[in-house]
């Protein structure tokens, strides 16, 4: 699901520039009172769900700093047509 999200957004956006990771599930409940399955849950969400985000964003992240950095060194002349 998160690959193809990524995905899209790239392709229709043009790439992607930055990522805001901002999930978040929480269980009310104390320490002692959550289950097992509820902390796994919750370190789904707010964690893996978060490196996951990462894995997919950042390769598009790195393709689009270097495109920009090689158009700036070519002077304009690498094709690069983006807005930066």
């Amino acid at each position: 699901m998160i690959q193809h999200l990524v995905t899209t957004v790239a392709l229709e956006l043009g790439g992607i520039d930055i990522l805001v990771n901002h999930a978040v599930n929480s269980v009310p409940g104390t320490f002692l009172e959550l289950s097992d399955e509820t902390w796994m849950n919750h370190i789904n969400v707010n964690i893996i769900g978060y490196v996951r985000s990462a894995h997919e964003v950042i390769p598009h992240m790195i393709r689009r700093w270097w495109a920009y950095h090689q158009h700036r060194r070519d002077g304009g002349t690498s094709g690069r047509t983006s807005h930066h």
